[in-house]
């Protein structure tokens, strides 16, 4: 225990530098944040103290605030009307906090009370004191966040019951909704642990590194609270309060006392910070790092917590990372697979495919059948950026099986990952998360009921239901929201572009309708622009005029560029640009939420279990598939070349007076041979 004594000394080594110089107090108009706020100002220490409190209660602060000011002319207290149990007045008070200060040192969250006369909500449905010991502060402090960090000793303070760790989290009902779970004793525990996460998961922030949170249970202290909201009924007529008055005499920390303790749990650098440490050295916070982090206070000043509970209720409230499936054997996996589909279609691309040739003819009709020769036309770009992979074509060409060993490839592969998605990956995944993205698709009931278990957060985070509604404006600066656009647009023109060169009446409208109409419409309004401008006559200002701005050479130019643009956009090389875009973006993307979850579950998505060594075999099947392809193809090939070179061998045997020259090789004849001009033997 912390003797009062070591507490006195401790205040009084505070100096000009080690103090807060300014503070929040939420919750200061009576009870532990309203003795703190006394005893900080009472210092004698220059300070600036905003406190927060519903118009019904200034009447009675005044007074006090005016005696404080007396006692420390250096002291700097402001009053803030806000009436706090409502979300959107604790962020339009944040709001004003932010105009006024650019740093926050200390921030003081005591509101609350123990709900024995039952549930209360608010205008926005939360019962007041959910709003009042969790919403509301979780707000306040993600909102002043900035200020905070930009403190060079910050620290939040919040009141209510931190050493006091249960298992008593309601993770199923965050708002005590459910019959019987609603209650005085029920609601403090309750509140007291979601507090304790909340202030766990962001210390555990890399940017909230420098910033203090201290949750502490003051002990016996008579604020008042329960006897003022208390509503009297047939098994409650008196405030417990008033019961065990004689109890609460012989254990209770005087007023001054109670102060004393709570400005050293806000100032003592035994918790972190630059104040002083007295006899007490540094102690370590949840996270088991020296003067950083949370720390869970008792009564009596000490760190005090069940270290297997806090563990227990971590893995309870927070989100776990599954290893099976974003455990590294996954990525490796279906990333993996992922992208040597991107490998192969862009070796396609460089070694096989043929710009000349019409993709939705046959090999035979594209030799023998001219009749529509004048309707399929190759993308320039497909003909330039091919042509500059022509001699390595040619060198790699004597292996004829690489079109057909990468398309087989690709087949197999496209079948393996549809049937892996659809079956065992979506009947897992629906089963173990019946929240899951794709079934929230499907079922709209399902995805209003996710919805409002996570509404309550999304409210304190982002604003109230009022003035929220269905405007989601919020929600464009969010990664999610980039990631749906982007995602959205990709595959919308993914598709369209392929939907477009697949079939033969859409690829036919685009080409012969769009493409050439507007082509033809364009190089005619040019042919009018010329001849127009040629009608004019010499030295007219409309002549003049023309030769300065030369009007058609700027027609000229936006024309080529626009058939250049056109070129681009449905060459196959633009299909094999998104797709890498498409490919990077999304891996970036994984391995970024990868990343964002809690440190502890690293080590757990790396564990190599069944559930990642599949995946891998998975990635195995299409290399192994691509791999005898070219190998069988590669046989069979050599062996048609052995037939057809001996039989024509004995052809240039029986035959050798073809030659026209006497220079003229067996391999000019072989050449004459195969176009079908050679000559007859007279």
């Amino acid at each position: 225990m912390v003797a009062i004594s070591q507490v006195r000394e401790s205040l009084a080594q505070l100096t000009e530098e080690t103090i807060p110089r300014t503070s929040l107090f939420v919750g200061g108009t009576s009870g532990v944040g309203k003795l703190t706020l006394i005893e900080l100002v009472s210092l004698n220490l220059p300070v600036k103290a905003y406190i927060v409190g519903r118009k019904a209660t200034e009447p009675a602060m005044r007074p006090l605030l005016e005696d404080l000011r007396r006692k420390n002319s250096k002291a700097e207290l402001i009053w803030v009307e806000g009436e706090i149990s409502l979300l959107s007045e604790s962020q339009r008070i944040c709001e004003i906090i932010k105009q006024k200060e650019e740093k926050l040192d200390f921030m003081c969250l005591t509101a609350g009370y123990a709900p024995f006369g039952g549930r209360n909500n608010t205008s926005e449905g939360l019962d007041v004191t959910h709003a009042l010991e969790y919403y509301g502060r979780m707000l306040f402090t993600l909102l002043l966040l900035p200020l905070l960090r930009a403190s060079p000793s910050p620290r939040v303070l919040t009141v209510l019951a931190g050493s006091m760790l249960s298992k008593r989290l309601n993770a199923d009902d965050l708002n005590l909704e459910k019959p019987g779970n609603f209650g005085g004793i029920q609601t403090q525990g309750h509140m007291a642990i979601m507090n304790t996460l909340f202030l766990d998961r962001l210390a555990a922030d890399a940017d909230n590194e420098n910033v203090s949170f201290v949750h502490n249970w003051p002990g016996v202290v008579d604020t008042g609270n329960m006897a003022r909201y208390h509503r009297p009924s047939a098994l409650s007529p008196f405030p417990l309060t008033a019961l065990l008055k004689p109890l609460t005499w012989l254990i209770k920390f005087s007023d001054r006392e109670a102060g004393e303790r709570h400005v050293y749990n806000a100032t003592s650098g035994t918790f972190g910070g630059r104040g002083p440490k007295g006899g007490q050295g540094v102690k370590k916070g949840t996270a088991g790092v020296e003067g950083k982090g949370l720390f869970l206070l008792n009564h009596k000043c000490e760190a005090s917590y069940n270290e297997k509970i806090l563990g227990e209720l971590r893995a309870e409230a927070q989100e776990k990372s599954n290893p099976d499936v974003d455990g590294l054997g996954v990525l490796i996996g279906f990333v993996g697979t992922g992208w040597f589909v991107v490998i192969l279609v862009v070796l396609r691309y460089i070694f096989a495919f043929d710009p000349h040739q019409d993709l939705l003819r046959s090999s035979s009709q594209n030799e023998n059948d001219n009749s529509r020769a004048h309707e399929w036309k190759a993308n320039i770009i497909d003909v330039w950026v091919t042509g500059m992979f022509l001699s390595l074509r040619n060198r790699v060409g004597k292996h004829r099986n690489w079109e057909s060993a990468t398309t087989r490839a690709n087949l197999a592969n496209f079948v393996r990952r549809l049937v892996t998605a659809i079956v065992p990956t979506a009947y897992f995944d629906g089963a173990a998360q019946p929240w899951s993205n794709a079934r929230c698709f499907f079922d709209s009931k399902l995805a209003e009921e996710t919805w409002r278990a996570e509404d309550n957060i999304l409210v304190a985070t982002n604003g109230t239901r009022e003035d929220r509604g269905d405007d989601f404006r919020w929600a464009r600066s969010t990664a999610a929201y980039e990631s749906h656009v982007i995602s959205i647009f990709i595959v919308i023109y993914s598709f369209a572009t392929r939907v477009i060169k697949t079939f033969r009446i859409s690829s036919d409208f685009a080409k012969l309708t769009l493409s050439e109409r507007l082509g033809a419409w364009g190089a005619a309004f040019i042919q009018r622009v010329v001849k127009q401008c040629q009608s004019f006559p010499k030295g007219t200002w409309k002549r003049k005029l023309t030769n300065h701005f030369r009007p058609v050479d700027l027609l000229i130019c936006s024309y080529l560029v626009g058939k250049v643009y056109i070129s681009i956009f449905t060459s196959e090389l633009s299909d094999i640009y998104w797709l890498l875009v498409s490919a990077i973006w999304a891996t970036c993307r994984l391995f970024i939420a990868r990343n964002s979850t809690v440190v502890g579950d690293v080590e757990l998505q790396n564990e190599w279990g069944f559930g990642q060594i599949m995946p891998v075999f998975l990635l195995l099947g299409p290399i192994a598939t691509f791999a005898l392809t070219v190998h069988a193809g590669n046989r069979s090939g050599d062996h048609g070349v052995r037939d057809v070179d001996k039989q024509l061998l004995a052809l240039l045997t029986a035959n050798q007076q073809e030659k026209l020259t006497p220079e003229e090789s067996n391999m000019d004849v072989l050449r004459r041979w195969t176009q079908g001009t050679h000559i007859p033997v007279a």
